[in-house]
């Protein structure tokens, strides 16, 4: 009773429900250039190795980089397709006569929205 928010909702399961949507997400690392730490970057704008406060350009440049990377690795991998016949072929080409095509690395548009949102 005691953990409700105000629209009446668990603030517990909606908790662990958070922790679910974003499992398969990929953690963003911060890179402190004060003791050149890598670690999981949490909301702290404190390094947790050194404790000195991150520069807010240098986290926007960091993960305007690792957009890109993800962005990149979405557009360069290889096509799938699947024939009639029910081969499967790996092509960098869309075909319009494909039924099916998906990506070979698994980094398909549900991947890509997962890591921007």
């Amino acid at each position: 009773q005691d953990h409700e928010d105000y629209t009446g909702g668990n603030l517990f399961d909606e908790a662990v429900n958070l922790e679910n949507k974003y499992a398969s997400c990929i953690p963003f690392l911060a890179y402190c250039s004060n003791c050149k730490n890598e670690s999981k970057f949490d909301s702290a704008l404190n390094c947790p190795k050194c404790y000195k406060e991150y520069s807010v350009a240098s986290l926007l440049a960091q993960l305007r980089l690792v957009v890109r990377s993800w962005t990149n690795k979405y557009y360069t991998s290889d096509l799938l397709h699947e024939k009639d016949d029910g081969a499967v072929v790996v092509s960098r080409d869309i075909s319009l006569s494909v039924h099916e095509i998906r990506r070979a690395n698994d980094a398909d548009e549900r991947w890509l929205y997962k890591q921007l949102r």
